[in-house]
């Protein structure tokens, strides 16, 4: 498989991700009231918290079964046969319990349309099979279905949510885009490998899958249950402004956190093929690479954040800034953290020590956030979010330095420079800013003028060799040296 243009798919993908939210933000926040937003924000998360029960962890893991036998078509439909029956029976016993949650907390959903719509969605993912086609490294496919549902989702938002009361419609268009990907995705998979559910060997997965799923678990607690923890601790007003501060951040923190998972089965591959070496000599890289990278994305978060506001999202969530500000870190750290459990310990099957950080991490999050959302709101919640995410990456940084003592995980020069760097944004963001711009001019000024000072800056002085690979290509176009 072709690495880069693997990348180079995942990377338009990862750019939709951004551009079309960037589209429809503004309108819909314009159209819906906080009050709007927040309704359907609480049930998606809800909704979504008891898909990742019901997929029993079979996301990474099934990605990682596929890429191991991806060469052997009749191995392959048995292990995705194996693995759809598991995901089938997990999914029939998480109904029951998001059938419990949602009669539970009916009185603050308030609207039988949004669980018929939520109810919909959670059926459809009965057949949720993202995994294979990420295990098969079939990114164009993945990109090209996605880009043309998510244009497709676009139109109708601006067709049909036209009015304050539309969230109804907003909501449908969002689990009608999702079931057009499930179904698609399903029918496509079953095409490609003979599924039957006779002579199977499914109970092999049991074990590696319930370590999966307690890492899947835990994962979703920080980002899924924060959204509903601040619907019941400080209300739906404040769901809504803390759900489009979260959304923006993790917005940008998507086109990082994918790269990894582009990188994962090629990773599983090289460490089958025992090329230790080339792995451990590519892993200090790619890491010099994401923090280039992942570092300015979240200084520009924090300093543009009053201009991102203005112009996305309007007067009526205008309380969004400061939230956005205190969530700024989190793309540089959630990457960095990925980075290290995708590409060192998941590799190496050290799953356990994975769910050891999430757990510790959530056992801090949860009452943190029930805590600082109750007293200070939304922000409050960020607060939370970003100090059980730095939890969790210091115990995976900790747990990869004991695995791999003699592999350099981090050059402590190159992140001093890519700081030094940094450093730089913060004067000219306030020079800027003493010009009296719009909002609008305000943010391209900002962003072209600390574009222009990074890039040279990260090629000449911070120097990530990989990044110099595909500079020194685009330059004499010619290929760079493999990478992979």
């Amino acid at each position: 498989m072709n690495i880069r243009r693997n990348l180079a798919f995942n990377f338009l993908l990862s750019a939709s991700q951004i551009i079309f939210p960037l589209v429809t933000i503004p309108y819909i926040t314009r159209v819906l009231d906080p009050e709007g937003v927040g309704k359907v924000a609480f049930i998606d998360s809800l909704t979504y918290f008891f898909t990742v029960i019901a997929e029993f962890g079979i996301v990474t893991y099934g990605i990682r079964e596929v890429a191991r036998v991806q060469g052997d078509p009749a191995e392959r439909s048995k292990v995705v046969s194996e693995l759809l029956l598991i995901q089938f029976i997990a999914s029939s016993i998480a109904m029951v319990l998001y059938g419990a949650a949602i009669l539970f907390w009916f009185d603050k959903i308030g609207d039988p349309i949004l669980v018929v719509l939520s109810a919909c969605f959670f059926l459809a993912n009965f057949l949720y099979c993202e995994w294979y086609f990420w295990g098969r490294e079939r990114f164009r496919y993945i990109t090209v279905r996605s880009m043309a549902i998510r244009l497709a989702g676009i139109v109708a938002i601006f067709l049909l949510v036209r009015e304050q009361q539309d969230n109804r419609m907003y909501y449908g268009v969002m689990v009608g885009s999702s079931i057009a990907v499930l179904a698609s995705n399903f029918i496509v998979m079953a095409r490609q490998n003979d599924i039957s559910f006779r002579e199977l060997a499914a109970r092999r997965h049991i074990r590696p899958l319930l370590v999966n799923f307690g890492i899947s678990l835990t994962y979703s607690i920080t980002t899924l249950t924060d959204v509903p923890v601040v619907r019941l601790a400080a209300g739906v007003h404040a769901a809504g402004l803390y759900v489009m501060a979260a959304r923006m951040v993790k917005l940008s923190s998507s086109v990082l956190t994918d790269i990894f998972l582009v990188l994962y089965p090629h990773t599983v591959r090289v460490a089958m093929q025992d090329d230790k070496a080339h792995l451990y000599r590519t892993l200090p890289d790619y890491s010099d690479l994401l923090l280039a990278i992942s570092l300015p994305a979240s200084a520009l978060l924090f300093l543009c954040a009053p201009d991102i506001v203005r112009i996305l999202l309007g007067p009526s969530f205008a309380d969004v800034t400061p939230q956005i500000e205190w969530l700024s870190p989190y793309p540089a750290i959630v990457s960095f953290s990925l980075f290290l459990n995708k590409q060192v310990l998941m590799v190496h099957d050290r799953e356990d020590r994975v769910l050891r950080a999430l757990l510790v991490g959530n056992l801090f999050f949860l009452p943190a956030c029930i805590f600082m959302a109750t007293k200070y709101s939304g922000p409050g919640a960020c607060i939370a979010l970003v100090t059980a995410e730095s939890i969790i990456l210091a115990f995976n940084f900790i747990y990869c330095r004991n695995l791999l003592p003699n592999v350099e995980l981090v050059r402590f020069r190159s992140v001093l420079r890519t700081i030094a760097g940094i450093a730089l944004l913060f004067p000219l963001r306030w020079a800027i800013a003493r010009i009296g711009m719009g909002p609008v001019g305000q943010l391209g000024l900002t962003l072209a003028l600390s574009l222009a000072l990074l890039i040279p800056w990260t090629l000449w002085i911070t120097r990530p060799r990989i990044g110099l690979e595909f500079a020194t290509a685009l330059r004499t176009r010619i290929k760079p040296r493999n990478l992979g």
